[in-house]
């Protein structure tokens, strides 16, 4: 450590020095100096930058795994029904369970099993009556049959 701090000290002197003398200087000496300071410095820059990469592979893990693909999203209907904690009947749910069915399983059946909403239903008449097609010429036809 001591001898970190006497090369410190020595070269804040050459520093001192340089800048006494600098003082005294021409431009184009003074200009020499500059350049000397700043290729210095560069070299110090590259120093700490190999310093740095150095640390940082050797707290990087050895072997990346890569990145783990997002789970695929599926629509869910929205139910009144209670959820499976919330069941006091849990008991019959771990029965699904242990046949091979898992608790997210089970949600997307009861969801497909669920009575269809009002609106549900009135949307699937409106396409039985009308048809599929835009709202527009459904508004139309709706209209017409009701001022008839």
């Amino acid at each position: 450590m001591d001898t970190e701090i006497d090369d410190i000290e020595e070269l804040k002197r050459w520093l001192a020095v340089a800048l006494q003398k600098a003082a005294k200087s021409d431009a184009e000496r003074l200009k020499l100096y500059i350049d000397l300071m700043l290729v210095g410095a560069e070299q110090f820059t590259g120093i700490l930058q190999n310093k740095c990469a150095a640390l940082a592979k050797q707290c990087r893990p050895r072997k990346a795994k890569p990145p783990k693909p997002a789970p695929q999203s599926i629509p869910q209907k929205q139910h009144d029904k209670q959820s499976s904690t919330d069941n006091p009947d849990s008991q019959k749910d771990s029965e699904g369970r242990s046949q091979g069915q898992s608790s997210i399983g089970q949600g997307i059946q009861q969801a497909l099993n669920a009575a269809p909403t009002p609106q549900s239903q009135q949307q699937q008449l409106r396409r039985q009556i009308y048809g599929t097609q835009n709202k527009d010429v459904a508004f139309r036809k709706a209209a017409n049959v009701i001022a008839s």
